[in-house]
């Protein structure tokens, strides 16, 4: 059974060139069937039932998996048996019928506008810092402002940046790209910065951030730069992806529709977008709890 997933890796790699991680992540969820599987003494695909998946996905629920990654691992194994009936080596995707356990979902992290709008006002330089404090001011705004995945940070160019149609032209998973609005501001700022970053390491064009000794920023190491950056504030885990988050969050509750923020993101499907609607209720809840007349008139006589 090994051998259809060293094909179902090489398929992932150079016929949907997929990322290494990613083609990593889904053998690995196919090799966690395998494993769990075996004790019913399946020795092919082609003994594999729906039901069998299903129970699965349900002991990982009970595990305590996220929903995300549930769905995530669900999806590889479509793919997977998608794959096999592409081969000739079942007649049928036993994935495809599968449906997903109940999962209670949590919501995404993410900064609450006021606190946003403390820390921009704290982090945010002025014309005499130095280069790098202009990076940290833009390592830490980027993502809220643009609604860039930890990668699409790490992989920005200068290039990248259009500041005549004043856009940023992201490349997302599976290489896909996508236009994102850059405000005027923003733009100088990051042309302030060009200037100071190129003047320091005599260089023109190419990885837009830079570590202190002048090498591209990576995953690690702005992991670290947001952490100590953050410290000060009580935001919770002041992870990348919560930038992210909050920018998607702002976005829904200021009233723009859940499409136009599903393109901005560069989500393949509205499903992965919908989860920004769960935390945007949880704020109209407190809305509701905090103005509204019912709620806190004392003179209405309570039961």
């Amino acid at each position: 059974m090994l051998k259809e997933i060293t094909a179902f890796e090489t398929y992932l790699k150079s016929i949907r060139r997929y990322s290494i991680k990613t083609v990593e992540a889904y053998c690995r969820d196919v090799k966690q069937f395998i494993s769990w599987i075996e004790q019913y003494g399946i020795k092919s695909w082609s003994e594999v039932q729906p039901s069998m998946i299903q129970m699965w996905l349900g002991s990982l629920v009970k595990q305590g998996l996220s929903a995300r990654s549930v769905r995530r691992k669900k999806a590889t194994l479509s793919s997977f048996f998608k794959f096999l009936v592409s081969q000739g080596i079942i007649s049928s995707n036993v994935a495809a019928s599968v449906e997903l356990p109940k999962v209670s979902q949590r919501l995404p992290d993410y900064i609450s506008e006021s606190e946003l709008e403390r820390i921009i006002e704290d982090l945010k330089p002025t014309i005499e810092d130095s280069w790098d404090k202009w990076r940290d001011w833009l390592i830490f705004v980027l993502p809220v402002a643009l609604g860039l995945r930890l990668s699409e940070l790490c992989n920005l160019n200068d290039r990248d940046v259009d500041f005549g149609r004043e856009v940023a032209i992201i490349t997302g998973k599976g290489n896909k790209t996508r236009e994102v609005p850059v405000a005027p501001q923003l733009l100088k700022q990051i042309g302030y910065y060009i200037a100071l970053r190129n003047k320091k390491f005599a260089i023109s064009g190419g990885t837009l951030l830079l570590t202190d000794k002048g090498k591209p920023i990576y995953p690690r190491w702005v992991q670290r730069k947001l952490k100590a950056l953050l410290a000060p504030y009580q935001i919770g885990n002041p992870h990348p992806h919560m930038l992210r988050h909050t920018f998607a969050t702002l976005l829904l509750n200021k009233g723009v529709q859940l499409i136009a923020i599903k393109e901005l993101l560069g989500h393949s499907s509205l499903a992965a977008t919908q989860v920004y609607t769960h935390a945007s209720i949880e704020q109209i809840k407190q809305i509701y709890k905090q103005t509204h007349p019912l709620v806190n008139n004392p003179k209405i006589r309570k039961p």
